[in-house]
């Protein structure tokens, strides 16, 4: 069964909305900051997939976040049509031709928001309980061996020698 013929812009406002929409508050004071599409929800749940934020390196993969969120890399495994805006798409396809590049392009998002960590936090806690998932994370098993080395602060005779001399002979000598 077909349906009747709809333009590109129509699909795009009724599948993704006004992404950058002035919302007005109980006030009446007009705020024209960026909000969450479906499209930017899309890439950060495909870049969570990546770098999930939780574990002991949550910081350092939000912080991953908020790059993959303000910038999309030539070199990237990503459905490039979604996230660009027609225009650099037809510059991705151009370069994707070109054999020995000098360097990786970088575009920006079609859509409006660039996320920071606070806020890429907060759209994540309205999905997944972030404190369970981050409890959930295992510690390397580096971080559970005992170190050769050991400072403990009871029975502190001769700090030197106690920074120096590895656990088990210390341990043999007290």
């Amino acid at each position: 069964m077909l349906t009747e013929y709809k333009p590109e812009s129509v699909v795009r406002s009724l599948y993704f909305g006004e992404h950058e929409k002035a919302e007005t508050s109980e006030q009446g004071i007009t705020s024209c900051q960026p909000r969450w599409c479906m499209r930017s929800e899309t890439r950060l749940f495909q870049k969570v997939l990546e770098c999930k934020p939780a574990g002991i390196n949550k910081h350092f993969n939000l912080s991953r976040l908020v790059n993959f969120l303000s910038n999309i890399h030539e070199d990237e495994d990503t459905d490039f049509e979604m996230f660009l805006s027609p225009e650099d798409f037809e510059v991705y396809k151009s370069r994707k031709e070109i054999k020995e590049k000098k360097g990786i392009m970088i575009f920006k998002p079609a859509y409006a928001i660039r996320p920071t960590a606070e806020q890429i936090l907060e759209k994540l806690g309205e999905h997944y309980n972030m404190e369970n998932v981050n409890k959930n994370e295992a510690l390397p098993e580096e971080f559970e061996n005992d170190s050769d080395f050991y400072y403990s602060t009871e029975n502190l005779r001769q700090p030197v020698d106690l920074i120096r001399t590895p656990r088990r002979l210390r341990e043999s000598n007290f």
